[in-house]
């Protein structure tokens, strides 16, 4: 996650507070308050730190009309013009401390829906963002098995289909349903190029209904996957896919102590196949 340089924090917190007040002379209501989350969702894909994201929101919900909506739990699940919300943003550019705040501090459903009925749990996983899809689901709000479109199918047909072992693992452990099919008919494990991930999957069928021994043996194999993943050289993390390590990462720094763009996340905000363009 880039974080937005000192200096220019400053000069952009008083354009957020200019642009406050072109959006409290033209619009009122419910239109401004999309027009608000859009400027917010835009903070928030320059790389901004938990505490720039709650002062903007401050600073955009303070005016001084009298009939000013409060800034409660409800405007942060608001879904903006460009049919994004805060969560959607901070989940397409792995900002797992806002994602945390508006999941646990501000209530906002994970399971809100944004354009083209893309989810927060799928922007993670379309991403390759290990902790943040297990942040999500961690939350016992998360409906593991909602199908938002029939094309992309299952969060387990995201992650298999990009070959995100890990996060496949997670998903099992969650009692994802195996039997789900996307719009072509097929199942996760049908989508996958990855034989790592097909064993898996295939793995887990076979395990299901079968003695605790079997599942606490998976859970060992989750464990393995897990700590290789989280382990990386200097706290980054690589994916293990196809019998070796891919160059994508959660979150790596470069020398100077920035956040690198990853290809992936790269593709995916330029409109990647089936990807959500926040």
């Amino acid at each position: 996650m880039q974080k937005i340089q000192s200096g220019g924090n400053a000069r952009y917190m008083q354009k957020l507070g200019i642009v406050r007040n072109m959006i409290n002379q033209q619009e009122s209501g419910s239109t401004r308050d999309q027009m608000v989350m859009d400027e917010l969702c835009s903070l928030l894909k320059r790389g901004c730190t938990l505490e720039e994201f709650k002062n903007a929101a401050q600073e955009f919900m303070t005016q001084e009309e009298s009939d000013a909506p409060d800034i409660d739990n409800e405007f942060f699940s608001l879904i903006g013009l460009q049919g994004w919300s805060a969560i959607h943003s901070a989940c397409s550019q792995n900002n797992t401390e806002v994602v945390e705040y508006l999941v646990n501090k501000r209530r906002v459903n994970p399971n809100l829906r944004g354009k083209d009925n893309w989810s927060p749990l799928e922007i993670a996983i379309q991403s390759g963002f290990f902790q943040l899809a297990n942040l999500l689901l961690d939350d016992k709000r998360t409906q593991v098995n909602q199908v938002n479109s029939d094309m992309r199918g299952s969060a387990l047909h995201l992650a298999a289909k990009s070959g995100y072992l890990p996060i496949c693992q997670i998903l099992l452990l969650k009692n994802v349903d195996l039997s789900i099919r996307d719009s072509n008919g097929l199942l996760a494990k049908q989508v996958t190029s990855n034989p790592q991930v097909k064993n898996l999957i295939e793995k887990y069928e076979e395990q299901r209904g079968k003695p605790q021994a079997q599942a606490d043996a998976a859970t060992i194999i989750y464990e393995e996957i897990k700590e290789e993943y989280e382990e990386d050289d200097e706290g980054t993390a690589a994916l293990v896919t196809g019998g070796r390590r891919s160059m994508h990462h959660d979150s790596p720094k470069d020398a100077s102590g920035g956040a690198v763009v990853t290809a992936l996340a790269t593709s995916m905000m330029s409109g990647g196949p089936n990807s959500p363009m926040i």
